[in-house]
């Protein structure tokens, strides 16, 4: 009897840590299990690093990423940003510098930011869409960009050259 109820009671201890662990930890939840609120800026920033991003990069470009997020899905911010975008910047703590606003893709996000737009799109109506995307701006031509010049200039200044490598060549087409 002594055995058995010996047993019984070092069963029941045994027992009592894997109760309390069910119930609760006895020294608390290690803080690697224990949920943490990441800023969605943080959780930006992992990618970055494993692409090898610079570290003095990383707050800019995640504040970007928020940036095209807010104002594409909150009306509010889309708002705000369309209105006045130099405000909006400097609200956030971005570069608002005149060659900051004149960037192609800021000129592109003002623009999906035109509620009239937004409109338009969700209408289907896109005589109005490209008449919009017109006056703002986005199907403007830009300055050509430095590869564009280079070949140009290349181009230009072997120009001799080329038409008489032209000229030489023999039609390779046989039209029977």
């Amino acid at each position: 009897m002594k055995r058995r109820n010996f047993l019984k009671d070092t069963a029941l201890l045994l027992g009592a840590p894997v109760a309390v662990a069910s119930t609760g930890r006895l020294y608390g939840a290690p803080a690697s299990i224990q949920p943490r609120d990441i800023s969605d800026l943080d959780k930006f920033k992992l990618p970055l690093s494993r692409a090898a991003v610079p570290v003095q990069l990383w707050d800019n470009l995640a504040k970007i990423g928020k940036l095209w997020e807010n104002v594409l899905t909150n009306d509010v911010e889309g708002m705000a940003f369309h209105d006045d975008p130099r405000i909006y910047f400097d609200s956030i703590g971005l570069d608002s510098s005149d060659r900051v606003l004149i960037n192609e893709s800021v000129v592109m996000l003002r623009a999906m930011a035109d509620p009239e737009l937004k409109n338009s799109l969700a209408a289907g109506n896109y005589e109005v869409t490209f008449s919009k995307l017109i006056e703002a701006g986005v199907l403007d031509s830009r300055e050509p960009s430095a590869l564009q010049s280079k070949i140009e200039n290349v181009l230009e200044a072997n120009i001799e050259e080329l038409r008489a490598s032209i000229a030489t060549l023999k039609p390779t087409l046989n039209p029977a």
